[in-house]
């Protein structure tokens, strides 16, 4: 069990400080090779399990558009799961309850990889207990409402490489 953990936390180190370089914007358009890659949306009771739930959440039904640097590699990660949340705060106050609450009791996750920039925050977390073993999740602005945003989370087996960051 303590060589999983070094494991994955030596992986994760080298995630964070390797400097994820390289990729444009994407906004989820189709794979290279014309195909689009199918995401299974999470049910409501699976997606944020292992998370605290920010007061106000409300799981969307259909996906949110929005734009970051390799979102087609995260949308071709094989068996994700993804769900979209609309969330009545800004996204720096989302973002900061959820890295702050994530990983204190009774929550049991390890924070791999965190990431601010001005189209919002992606927290990457691993989750021994989950099914799904890593979920990321965006925090991103409301284009329509400053005050509101929205919560996009992918869960899965895969930690991926940096590019999926």
């Amino acid at each position: 069990m303590k060589r999983t953990w070094l494991s994955i936390l030596l992986l994760a180190g080298m995630i964070v400080n390797t400097g994820c370089s390289g990729g444009g914007a994407s906004t989820g358009a189709p794979l290279p090779g014309g195909r689009e890659t199918p995401v299974q949306p999470a049910g409501d009771t699976g997606a944020l399990a292992g998370f605290p739930l920010y007061p106000g959440t409300e799981q969307l039904p259909e996906p949110v558009k929005f734009e970051w640097k390799n979102l087609n590699t995260a949308y071709a990660v094989p068996y994700s799961q993804w769900a979209y949340y609309a969330v009545h705060a800004p996204y720096p106050e989302v973002a900061a309850f959820y890295k702050s609450k994530s990983i204190a009791p009774p929550f049991a996750n390890i924070s791999l990889y965190w990431k601010e920039t001005e189209k919002g925050v992606l927290g990457a977390w691993f989750q021994e207990a989950s099914a799904d073993k890593y979920a990321r999740i965006w925090f991103i602005p409301n284009p329509d409402d400053g005050g509101k945003s929205y919560l996009i989370i992918m869960r899965n087996n895969d930690i991926g490489s940096c590019s999926i960051f």
